[in-house]
């Protein structure tokens, strides 16, 4: 039986079902609740897709790391071209680079709708998105990429493959300084290194090498750094400071410091 019910905000779905209650306040915090949970489906849905720049968050720990590409140029020639410059890229981190389909044409709707299947990226050379696609792949979160030069696709893919590399760190030297005096804090337990800082910089989270007689005696950490009683973050050359490290309970006059921070290595493919 038709029925004209009014107070509706947006318009019900065909087969949507009716509950009817005795409270308005419990309605409407029923609604104000699912409501709040499409809203944040729909937002996660779109974050979990596939961009270029964001590779790295769709990694899971062991699994094959793999990027599913839609290809659609002006021309079949154009689009071999692609596919096999893509197929040169070789890697030995387990990164695989997979065409799951390649066309002639402007890019459509059902190009997104496959790309949002098959968690892809789109790829168009010398083409267009119709303005469906682009407003789906916006409600999708589907990234559309459109080039018109063949290395620039090819420098994409990548980039976006290093950015799917794990990330190896190194320690590099910024800064050397000498204790020159002890301080004992014992309302805190805690020996202070009176230190000049010969050269570079240390910060307040440095990593650190102790060297005494010039042989390493510690490898640690430093957990406070102090330009008279204030904690600061970062002391530069020429300056004294005061410098707790962890276990370094006994700091001998004399004694070097080497700070080091871990700087990322760029990994290229």
């Amino acid at each position: 039986m038709p029925v004209e019910i009014v107070g509706f905000e947006e318009v019900p779905n065909a087969g949507d079902k009716f509950k009817v209650f005795d409270n308005e306040k419990e309605v409407r915090q029923i609604a104000l609740k699912r409501s709040s949970e499409i809203r944040r489906f729909a937002e996660e849905k779109k974050r979990k897709k596939m961009t270029l720049e964001d590779l790295h968050k769709k990694i899971e720990a062991g699994a094959e790391k793999k990027l599913n590409l839609i290809i659609k140029g002006d021309g079949i020639g154009s689009i071999e071209a692609i596919v096999d410059s893509i197929s040169r890229i070789s890697t030995e981190e387990n990164i695989s680079v997979q065409v799951i389909h390649r066309d002639v044409g402007d890019i459509t709707e059902t190009d997104v709708l496959l790309a949002d299947a098959s968690d892809a990226v789109i790829i168009g050379f010398f083409v267009s998105a119709l303005p469906a696609a682009k407003e789906l792949a916006v409600k999708e979160g589907v990234e559309i990429k459109i080039y018109h030069i063949i290395y620039e696709v090819v420098d994409s893919i990548k980039a976006a493959m290093s950015g799917m590399l794990e990330p190896v760190y190194e320690k590099v030297k910024i800064g050397e300084a000498e204790v020159r005096q002890i301080f004992k804090v014992e309302s805190e337990n805690m020996t202070i290194a009176g230190c000049y800082l010969k050269s570079g910089k240390a910060y307040h989270d440095s990593s650190v090498s102790i060297i005494r007689g010039g042989r390493e005696i510690l490898a640690s950490n430093v957990t406070s750094l102090k330009r008279f009683k204030d904690n600061v973050k970062e002391v530069k050359e020429g300056y004294e400071c005061g410098i707790v490290v962890d276990n370094y309970p006994e700091p001998k006059e004399g004694d070097v410091m080497v700070f080091f921070e871990d700087v990322q290595k760029v990994r290229n493919i």
